[in-house]
């Protein structure tokens, strides 16, 4: 294990993890939540100015 630190907020928090991707895990559990699309919310997200992101882009939705 490795000791990563990991910003969320700004704020800096240390997390011992096997992998960077289970460090932030950790710090963002409960705090970002995923679920399937439906077409409602992905027509309400793109009428904001949202965009459909591919793995490894950059956030897209302003906001958020």
């Amino acid at each position: 294990m490795r000791i990563y630190v990991v910003t969320f907020n700004g704020q800096e928090r240390l997390v011992e993890a096997n992998t960077p991707s289970q460090a932030v895990m950790h710090v963002a559990s409960g705090a970002i939540t995923a679920k399937a699309a439906k077409p409602q919310d992905v027509a309400r997200v793109m009428e904001a100015g949202g965009k459909v992101e591919a793995l490894g882009k950059q956030l897209d939705i302003e906001g958020v």
